[in-house]
């Protein structure tokens, strides 16, 4: 009878482990190194796609358009803290010399939105652009730690950009972050808030409450950037950059600025889309991808109510095909260029009633009622500024 050797066995086995080991830390090395070299670590992850966006932005403005658009995916976890910053130029830093604080948040789906890590970001003492800007329009990378001081002077790395560029950012104030983050309000709304010589020259159905060039951690990854050049008539190159625009602004916005492809309808090919042709109309069928010519369409009655679609100057107001953005609408007439509204202009006296547009019977300003106030949409002369008041901390409008 054949006798088994246990400790020949014991041996083949510990062999036969250590060779699984072994393969096994071969393998997760070369895992290791694969995630270094794409960027899959954290720090190198946000550089890749920080990277990535001064990419994408060089390449628009390489390109001769006066007007293009588009989307990227970008990464930036809630718990690295990193920051991108567009600066217009070194008159940027005025803008910034006071404190900031940031508040980065609780931990994704906590659930408490009081708590969290706040930054004190002291820029106070800022004397100089970053030095790798070299004076140029530039996007800077940022990450936050305790007891920033000169922190604007100290990016992680920056993307400077040659020619008249001047860097927008966009953001919507929601209600429920004011009033959680009462002591914070003036730095969101005042500091970052741009002046109107940064967008003077923007086409006045695109302007928005347009702000400093600034976003960075977010709950919901990967975020979607809106990347958008527009250059106006004086020669300024603008770029848009922004995770917060809604679908409906970007489809408003491109349609405004896009021209009509090829298999356009003739007469159209080459238009702007939605454009009042005279004869017809040229609209952007979306679900047709290309423009249809529209004719037999009246011009819209002026100061009233509208029941049915109409032109009304270049806007179409489509109210059979597009009913629930023009459920009410009406169209004025200002300074002899005619201008289409969502709300009856004619109730509109003081600031504070651009918050009663959306939110009838309230004083406190929410979503598109805050780009109502501070542009003036309704063209009526005044100075609006949206300031925090009242005890439940309402959002409301102000000025003369």
């Amino acid at each position: 009878m054949r006798r088994i050797n246990k400790k020949g066995i014991s041996d083949e086995l510990l062999h036969v482990l250590m060779e699984i080991a072994i393969i096994a830390l071969v393998i997760l090395l070369f895992f290791y190194i694969i995630a270094k070299l794409l960027g899959w670590g954290a720090d190198d992850n946000t550089l890749s796609f920080f990277n990535a966006l001064g990419e994408n932005v060089q390449l628009m403005m390489d390109r001769n358009a006066d007007f293009e658009y588009q989307s990227m995916v970008y990464y930036a976890t809630n718990n690295e803290r990193y920051y991108v910053f567009g600066f217009t130029g070194p008159q940027d830093l005025t803008a910034y010399k006071q404190t900031l604080r940031v508040k980065i948040g609780p931990p994704c789906g906590s659930g408490n939105s009081n708590s969290g890590y706040v930054a004190e970001m002291e820029t106070t003492n800022i004397q100089n652009y970053p030095t790798e800007c070299n004076g140029k329009a530039c996007l800077c990378l940022y990450k936050l730690a305790d007891n920033v001081k000169d922190f604007l002077a100290k990016p992680v790395k920056c993307k400077p950009f040659d020619g008249n560029i001047v860097f927008h950012g966009y953001f919507e104030i929601s209600e429920a972050f004011i009033k959680s983050n009462p002591g914070m309000f003036n730095s969101w709304t005042g500091l970052f808030l741009q002046d109107n010589s940064y967008y003077s020259d923007y086409p006045d159905n695109l302007k928005l409450n347009y702000r400093y060039l600034v976003f960075g951690p977010a709950c919901v990854n990967p975020q979607d950037l809106y990347i958008e050049k527009y250059i106006s008539s004086s020669g300024r190159t603008h770029i848009l950059i922004s995770p917060y625009l809604s679908g409906d602004q970007i489809r408003s916005r491109t349609s405004l600025l896009s021209t009509c492809p090829d298999n356009s309808d003739p007469g159209c090919i080459g238009a702007l889309y939605n454009t009042n042709m005279g004869s017809g109309f040229c609209y952007y069928d979306e679900s047709l991808a290309k423009c249809v010519f529209i004719s037999g369409m009246s011009t819209c009655p002026k100061g009233q109510e509208l029941s049915t679609s109409c032109f009304c100057g270049s806007t179409l107001i489509d109210k059979k095909n597009d009913p629930a953005k023009w459920k009410t609408a009406y169209c004025y007439n200002y300074n002899g260029q005619l201008f289409a509204s969502r709300f009856d202009c004619s109730k509109i006296v003081t600031c504070k009633d651009y918050c009663t547009t959306i939110t009838e019977g309230s004083d406190d300003c929410v979503g598109e009622e805050q780009d109502y106030c501070t542009l003036d949409s309704c063209h009526k002369g005044l100075t609006c500024t949206l300031s925090l008041s009242g005890v439940n901390s309402q959002v409301t409008c102000s000025g003369t």
